[in-house]
């Protein structure tokens, strides 16, 4: 069997890698890693503790609980309707 042309293929053959060559290249250019900088009030929100805020919290929930199963715990009933209609009405409270 003979194979003319050689020169075809071998120009087919030199296109088809410098083609991969190409997309390899156009591919490392996407590789370009995501950044993030986070902004000075970021770092000192970060740095903040939330314990102290915590702390408040239980002494605010333990006193409600104490108040509750003393009996003594009375429920603002204008607070509670206006809630209640601004939560009908899509108002957030």
């Amino acid at each position: 069997m003979k194979i003319n042309n050689l020169g075809q293929i071998n120009k087919v053959i030199n296109l088809y890698g410098k083609n991969n060559n190409m997309k390899n290249n156009i591919n490392e250019e996407k590789r370009v890693k995501d950044k993030i900088e986070i902004s000075s009030a970021g770092k000192t929100l970060s740095s903040l503790e939330l314990d102290d805020f915590n702390l408040d919290n239980d002494k605010k929930i333990e006193a409600l609980r104490n108040a509750i199963k003393n009996g003594t715990y009375k429920v603002d009933t204008e607070k509670l309707s206006k809630a209640m209609i601004d939560n009908i009405k899509g108002n957030r409270i």
